[in-house]
């Protein structure tokens, strides 16, 4: 069953690769080009008219954009941002998760990363690059960076205004007169000042920008809440800022890097371990849709079941391998609906509202795209594609390759 799967999967890429080969090829490398990664993207966001993102809907129609994008698994935000940079599964670029095992460091620091990525290779060949609270992009070498960082307490002393200082480009915060706000929500409106003045008063080939409100208010109060409703509208107002700035012959690239789905119970893999005697045993990766488990003991394989409403599906070693996931886990908890993992062994069985959460395959998360510039065609569908293809493409438009890229290119030399 599972070849099948992946044959059908590999038929319909190749059918909407070809398709985008010939409707989208672009003719030249295309300058600035400026990627807005909207965390969280849901392609109902500007699919469904109900949400007020004018600017993201007429970008859509104005240039190409797909039904579904299909996130790397698991599908967590330092995962899938680090496949949109490279092209690559997690077990080939080396992020496996938001944080390094179980915690509690995070993966901000660019040596993480196992390949090149889009801004490595774009400075080689001469480019100027902005990268603004991109996650895994402390210590990369760029023109303009914020890095995305901040205080973890028992990983760093330093506060999080402290960590923007000293890894940020040097005079680019006192430039700006960046301060550190209390809310995601105004996080992104520094971010918008600081893009929008770089594009106007500097030379930037690339741009990389995150914006992240949009998955806080989505966790915070679940999918589909009006809470949501106004961070993608706040979110639309700052891509259209972004857009004038860039200029009429900059394009734009905005990319998602999972969707969600709703909850309201807890399962806690580590509780059951520790009830039955076997913590010792087995380390527990929880991802909130999913929780890898790396142990040899045949006891914690037992422990763990569809048979729990909690458990929709337990993945082998071997489907995570294919899926190139949790590298060395023996196997992985996939949460039932209505149910997320978590990485705290003690805690409630349940949320008092519904909440939101990601980490859950691919196909039950999906994200989107757009893009929109001089070289691609109005009103172009891209249908379902995987998130690994979007890192190649973006480096089509500035004329740069990516020699490890296990995605290819929508635009070019799709089909060989």
């Amino acid at each position: 069953m599972v070849q099948v799967e992946n044959w059908a999967k590999t038929c319909r890429q190749l059918l909407t690769l070809a398709f985008l080969w010939l409707t989208l090829l672009a003719s030249s490398p295309a300058q600035p080009v400026v990627v807005v990664s909207i965390d969280g993207l849901n392609p109902e966001f500007y699919l469904n008219p109900k949400y007020d993102t004018p600017a993201l809907q007429s970008l859509a129609q104005g240039g190409a954009w797909a039904e579904k994008v299909y996130p790397v698994f698991p599908s967590f935000t330092y995962p899938n941002h680090t496949s949109l940079v490279t092209g690559c599964y997690p077990a080939t670029h080396g992020i496996h998760g938001n944080l390094i095992g179980d915690g509690p460091a995070w993966y901000f620091e660019e040596p993480h990363i196992r390949v090149p990525t889009l801004w490595q290779e774009a400075k080689k060949k001469g480019c100027s690059v902005g990268l603004l609270s991109w996650p895994v992009s402390v210590g990369a070498e760029a023109d303009f960076n914020i890095p995305e960082i901040f205080h973890v307490a028992g990983v760093y002393e330093l506060s999080t205004a402290e960590l923007l200082s000293q890894h940020s480009t040097p005079g680019l915060l006192e430039r700006f007169d960046v301060k550190v706000p209390e809310t995601f929500r105004e996080w992104d409106e520094e971010t918008r000042r600081v893009a929008v003045g770089l594009l106007q008063e500097d030379a930037v080939d690339l741009m990389l920008i995150h914006l992240i409100q949009v998955d806080k208010a989505q966790h915070d109060y679940g999918p589909d809440a009006p809470e949501v409703e106004n961070a993608i509208a706040l979110a639309d107002h700052i891509v259209a800022d972004i857009q004038g700035a860039a200029g009429k012959d900059a394009t734009l690239v905005i990319v998602g890097d999972h969707g969600f789905r709703p909850y309201r119970h807890i399962f806690r893999p580590k509780a059951v371990l520790r009830e039955a005697g076997l913590e010792h045993l087995a380390r527990v990766e929880a991802t909130g849709g999913s929780a890898a488990v790396y142990t040899d003991s045949p006891e914690v394989r037992a422990l763990f079941s569809t048979d729990d409403p909690a458990i929709d599906r337990i993945l082998s070693q071997e489907e995570l391998a294919r899926m190139e996931a949790f590298p060395g886990a023996k196997f992985c908890l996939l949460a039932a609906p209505d149910y997320i993992f978590s990485r705290q062994a003690d805690g409630p069985s349940h949320t008092e509202r519904v909440k939101g959460q990601h980490g859950h395959l691919p196909e039950q998360v999906p994200t989107g795209l757009i893009i929109h510039g001089p070289g691609v065609a109005p009103k172009t569908k891209l249908g379902s594609i995987d998130l690994i293809h979007v890192a190649p493409t973006i480096a089509h438009l500035l004329g740069i390759s990516l020699p490890q890229a296990q995605g290819q290119s929508l635009l070019e030399d799709a089909i060989r």
